[in-house]
């Protein structure tokens, strides 16, 4: 089989695109909205409990901080915890994507704190994370995520009153045919 026939054969429709570029077009924003929200749960779920979170020092001592020792120990730690599920669940769900989003934005804020707070402890070298700075270094894939959701929210002008809000898979798709005819045409 020729090059030329085989590529034929792998895409998908008349527009040109392969298969999986289509798939990705269509559930991708999705995908990555779930697994944002997968995340949030997943670090958010153990500061419920006392000693289960192996970030739990580092969120108290943090929370501590940035707030001039207004919110301490337990209440610092479940605070968090509650802002983490609010923000996953609500990821997942697909309610409220602008203002999840700048929450979002909002704690990643908090997160990097200890790289500045606590050099100490999240630094071992100049530009060396410790296992604690990795743990808060990872987040600029969060944030990077983050951009990309707020991105493809729904426009305010869209969304009519007395309506719920439309969820990003929904603007997503709405939308999406249009952007591939703009694309053709260039």
């Amino acid at each position: 089989m020729s090059k030329e026939l085989k590529g034929r054969a792998m895409r998908s429709g008349t527009d040109g695109k392969f298969a999986a570029e289509r798939v990705a077009g269509r559930i991708g924003v999705a995908a990555l909205r779930i697994a944002l929200g997968a995340v949030f749960i997943w670090f958010g779920w153990p500061k419920l409990f006392a000693g289960l979170s192996p970030a739990e020092s580092l969120v108290v001592m943090t929370t501590e901080k940035l707030t001039f020792g207004l919110v301490t120990g337990d209440v610092a730690r479940i605070t968090v915890a509650v802002l983490e599920l609010a923000v996953g669940i609500s990821l997942i769900i697909g309610w409220l994507p602008r203002a999840t989003v700048a929450v979002l934005l909002a704690h990643m804020a908090g997160t990097v704190a200890p790289l500045v707070l606590f050099p100490d402890l999240t630094w071992s070298a100049v530009g060396v994370g410790t296992m604690e700075g990795q743990y808060i270094l990872k987040n600029i894939v969060i944030v990077a995520g983050a951009l990309v959701l707020l991105g493809h929210a729904p426009r305010r002008g869209g969304e009519q009153r007395g309506e719920a809000p439309q969820t990003i898979t929904e603007y997503h798709s709405s939308v999406w045919s249009e952007r591939e005819k703009s694309y053709a045409s260039r």
